[in-house]
């Protein structure tokens, strides 16, 4: 791993490796996705894209979409 790499991922926090976790498997499918997942978390919808927000700038994120595949 590079130097640049090795800082980013020792400079994320717990939240941030939670969050990075949650939004891969179980993003929520409501109208206030970021109160939901601050919920899970006991913290806030701010702090919530915050950190999000972090993530996106320092590279670890590019965007933060969501798929929906109906089912057959």
């Amino acid at each position: 791993m590079n130097r640049q790499v090795t800082d980013i991922l020792t400079s994320m926090d717990e939240l941030d490796k939670e969050l990075l976790n949650e939004i891969q498997s179980t993003f929520p499918l409501v109208t206030r996705p970021f109160d939901a997942i601050a919920k899970k978390f006991d913290t806030t919808p701010k702090i919530i894209k915050e950190h999000l927000n972090n993530l996106k700038k320092v590279g670890i994120l590019r965007q933060l979409v969501q798929f929906l595949i109906p089912e057959s």
